[in-house]
């Protein structure tokens, strides 16, 4: 029981980094897309238009990389429910 509870928590463990990583991620391609904007002088509807594209593909990227984990997470709790209620 106490390896099932080990591999359950490293396994959080691996779906919380993977969380702050795609956060991470999507702080530092929205500064970069900030950055670029803000240092155009001669801002052209394109140019705007570009880097909103940039950024939505950015927020998909997070949502694959924080649902994705959640939803494993879900699963992982569904599935030690079921354990406990098999040891009681």
């Amino acid at each position: 029981m106490a390896e099932v509870a080990a591999e359950g928590l490293n396994a959080a463990a691996g779906r919380v980094e993977g969380g702050q990583e795609s956060g991470n991620d999507l702080v530092s391609e929205y500064t970069v897309y900030q950055s670029e904007l803000l240092d155009d002088t001669g801002e052209s509807l394109g140019k705007i238009i570009g880097t909103q594209i940039n950024m939505i593909e950015s927020d998909r990227k997070f949502q694959v990389g924080v649902a994705f984990p959640k939803k494993v997470s879900n699963a992982a709790q569904a599935e030690a429910g079921e354990i406990k209620k098999k040891a009681s």
